[in-house]
C-alpha cells in the first residue's frame, strides 16, 4: 500500500481498474471504470494510455511502501485510547 499526498491535484477520472486478459500488455487490456450513476468496460487504447499515464504520475508522487506503513501505524497509534 502506498499513500499519495493530499497536495496532489485530483486525478478527476473517477474509480477505475485495468484488467489484463492474459499477457500483461496494453494490447490485452480493457479499462473498467465507474462513477455514481454508471459503469463501463472500455477497449480503447487511447483511454488505456491516458489512465496508465495518470497512474504513473500518482505512483511516482506517492510515499514509498515503508513510509506509507509508518504513516498508517503512527496515525493508528494516535487514535488508540
Amino acid at each position: 500500500m502506498r499513500i499519495a499526498p493530499f497536495a496532489l491535484p485530483a486525478a478527476g477520472i473517477g474509480n477505475w481498474e485495468i484488467f489484463y486478459l492474459g499477457v500483461e500488455d496494453i494490447e490485452h487490456a480493457v479499462l473498467y471504470r465507474e462513477n455514481s450513476t454508471s459503469d463501463e468496460i472500455i477497449d480503447d487504447r487511447m483511454s488505456l494510455e491516458r489512465h496508465l499515464a495518470q497512474w504513473e504520475k500518482i505512483w511516482h508522487a506517492a510515499f514509498d511502501e515503508a513510509q506509507s506503513k509508518e504513516m498508517i501505524e503512527t496515525r493508528a497509534n494516535e487514535l488508540r485510547p
